[in-house]
This record gives C-alpha cells, sequence and structure tokens, in this order.
C-alpha cells in the first residue's frame, strides 16, 4: 500500500503549488479566511488587480451586513434609483436603524456611497469584485464525508469547491460519485509527492453573490496585508502543523498593494 500523508496540514503546500489547477493561471493560496459558512483550508484565488489598485484609498468591506448593502446599492445604482434605508435594510438583513446609524455613515466616509435625495442613498460607482476568481479546498486525510460536507457549505460562496483527499484514501470517495454531484464539489486525489490527479469535476452549485464577495473582499484585505493566512484554528487546544518541514499558512510578505 503506498505510503500516505502523516497529517492535514503536510498537504497544504502541496494544495498551495497546484492552486493554478483548481483557479487558473495567477492564482494564488490563501489560508484561513473567513467566509459566511465557515472557514476552508485553502481559497485558490486570481485577483483583479486593477481593482485591487483602485481600492487601496477606501480599503475593502469585510463586513457582511455593509457588504449586501454596498451590493444592493450598486444594482440600485444599475437601474438609475436610490434607496432608502428600509429598503437597504431588507438587502442586508438589519434593522434600518443600524443602517442609518452604522451602515451608511461606514460606506459614505469611504467614498463608496452617497445620499442622492434626502433620505435615499446610492452607491458611487458600480461593484466590481476583487476577486475574478475563487475557489475553496478542503483538504481530508481519509474522512471524505466529513470533507465533503465541509466542502459543501462553502460552494455557495465560490466559483467552485473542491475536497482534496490522500490519494491512497479515494476509492470509496469516487464510488459516491453522485453524492459529490449532487452538492456541486469537486473531488482531487492528492499524493506525497506532489501529484495531483482531478478525479471528479465540481457540478456547480447556485452561487450566493453576497457570500462569495464577502470572501472576495476578505481575501483581498488579508493579501494586501501581506499575510497568506488568517488566525490558524486549533483542535483541542493545539494548532496542527505539519509532520515535517515549513508550515505554508505561516509565510509572510511585503504590503502588496501599497500605490
Amino acid at each position: 500500500m503506498a505510503r500516505g500523508f502523516a497529517v492535514e496540514a503536510d498537504m497544504l503546500g502541496l494544495i498551495a503549488a497546484a492552486v493554478p489547477e483548481f483557479a487558473g493561471p495567477g492564482a494564488v493560496a490563501v489560508f484561513e479566511v473567513q467566509s459566511a459558512a465557515g472557514v476552508p483550508d485553502v481559497v485558490a484565488t486570481v485577483f483583479d488587480q486593477d481593482v485591487i489598485k483602485a481600492r487601496t484609498d477606501t480599503g475593502f468591506v469585510t463586513d457582511a451586513a455593509s457588504l449586501a448593502a454596498l451590493l444592493a446599492l450598486s444594482d440600485a445604482l444599475g437601474r438609475r434609483r436610490a434607496l432608502d434605508a428600509r429598503q437597504i435594510a431588507a438587502a442586508a438583513g438589519v434593522t434600518a436603524s443600524y443602517v442609518r446609524s452604522r451602515v451608511l455613515p461606514g460606506l459614505a466616509a469611504r467614498g463608496l456611497a452617497v445620499m442622492a435625495a434626502p433620505g435615499r442613498w446610492t452607491a458611487v460607482s458600480h461593484y466590481r469584485s476583487p476577486a475574478s476568481t475563487l475557489v475553496t479546498i478542503e483538504a481530508k486525510l481519509r474522512d471524505w464525508r466529513r470533507g465533503l460536507g465541509q466542502a459543501a457549505r462553502h460552494a455557495a460562496g465560490a466559483d467552485a469547491a473542491w475536497l482534496v483527499l490522500d490519494g491512497a484514501c479515494t476509492r470509496s470517495a469516487v464510488g459516491r460519485a453522485d453524492w459529490f454531484r449532487a452538492m456541486g464539489v469537486g473531488l482531487a486525489g492528492l499524493d506525497p509527492d506532489g501529484t495531483l490527479r482531478l478525479l471528479l469535476q465540481p457540478s456547480g452549485a447556485g452561487i450566493l453573490r453576497a457570500r462569495r464577495e464577502l470572501l472576495a473582499e476578505r481575501l483581498a484585505e488579508l493579501h494586501c496585508s501581506g499575510a497568506v493566512s488568517g488566525p490558524v484554528g486549533l483542535v483541542f487546544g493545539r494548532e496542527l502543523t505539519p509532520s515535517t518541514g515549513a508550515d505554508p499558512r505561516h509565510a509572510g510578505a511585503l504590503d502588496r498593494c501599497s500605490p
């Protein structure tokens, strides 16, 4: 029997090296970023550098309510309409008073929203995503059922969602291809030598725009900070690190987005 990985963290560096196979040329790996439905192990991301540069001054909208409001205002701008606080609140899932006191002042202060008439607001410009492609990836040694459930939670907030298993432990998962198709998740096998096999393509899930763009905004903010990972969670009080070699989640870089 082929020797597999000792721990899931051993898979992360090899997955990071293979992200162009998941998301295309120019993709980079970002780890442990909170999405609307949990924290994927890796997100293969192609950033739109024009948007990144344009947002240097205003920054990124990483609060769910504020982003939902911005998307609603942008859509209204496309219809040449302005929205009041109640309409924005309905789109953002918060109260109108919260929109008036926190959301709209915050967007206005950053130059993203403006009052078009008394009590009515619009976006300053049409929303553009900072990520042209984002693909979530879950890594598991052999527990494919648990991994499939985790990957499926991210599918509605990404362009594609994958589960990557230890290459020696993929047979039973492949035998349940119908489960993967039903959940819109792809399956790949990874060997310790870096060989990646894309076994089942993701069938696609209905993408919820607000979820996708929330993850895109958070990825962009982290990327521009120079980090490659959000906080690494603890399991039973300790951080699960690779059994050998450096942890790719702790690599850093200088500020990538300074003008």
